[in-house]
């Protein structure tokens, strides 16, 4: 490949920073870190509830990071603990979790309009498809 490509994965970067930078707003105003976010997502579309477990798999990080995050969210109030039994305790948004997680929902549908909204379909299409070739091939 003659192409210089070596400014790709630094213009990947830059796009998702300044994405990032609007989460952070969020992010500070309900003092709450990048470490809390998959947690309440995650939770937001799981009404019922997720176990200890489930959050830790379905999050790819491990055990001690999800028992620490969501400590820190039921302190703040924004998980509740749903105990059934000692293994299988269901962990819920609060209204200040689901009031965070929708605040989260709005401004990145904001953020992907404004982001998106500046290329056609057919572009957004050819992006897709070169998007989804990069990723299978680093598989």
């Amino acid at each position: 490949m003659n192409h210089d490509m070596s400014l790709l994965p630094m213009l990947f970067s830059a796009l998702q920073k300044k994405m990032m930078e609007q989460h952070q707003k969020i992010m500070d105003l309900y003092q709450i870190s990048k470490a809390h976010m998959p947690y309440i997502m995650m939770l937001n579309t799981n009404k019922d509830g997720m176990t200890q477990h489930e959050l830790t798999e379905k999050s790819f990080l491990d055990k001690a990071h999800t028992s620490r995050s969501l400590k820190e969210l039921v302190e703040k109030g924004i998980v509740e603990k749903e105990d059934i039994n000692k293994y299988k305790n269901k962990f819920k948004l609060t209204q200040r979790g689901l009031e965070i997680a929708q605040a989260f929902k709005a401004e990145g549908t904001k953020m992907h309009q404004q982001v998106f909204e500046t290329l056609s379909k057919d572009e957004l299409d050819q992006l897709k498809n070169i998007l989804t070739k990069l990723y299978d091939a680093i598989e």
